[in-house]
């Protein structure tokens, strides 16, 4: 009598591990699509951010061409020396 309530209770023990396993096995799998989702959207994210950076970097390498090509000569001016004058 004794080895068959503790076979019951062994049975009753190893359904509630299983089941237990089982309800874990879920929720990782659940939670690995939802980490898998977000790395994701991350990825898309930091692609757009790099891009977006990259052509603002390209922009201003551009405008800072441009302005240099826009400068004057320094040996050239646009006004008149001025020189000290001793009285």
């Amino acid at each position: 009598m004794s080895s068959l309530k503790n076979q019951i209770s062994l049975d009753t023990r190893s359904k509630m591990n299983w089941n237990s396993r089982l309800s874990v096995l879920r929720t990782t799998k659940s939670t690995e699509e939802n980490h898998r989702k977000k790395r994701k959207n991350l990825d898309e994210r930091n692609y757009e951010t790099r891009l977006l950076k990259a052509s603002a970097t390209t922009m201003m390498i551009h405008s800072v061409n441009d302005d240099l090509l826009s400068e004057k000569d320094p040996t050239e001016s646009d006004h008149e020396p001025v020189f000290d004058q001793k009285q």
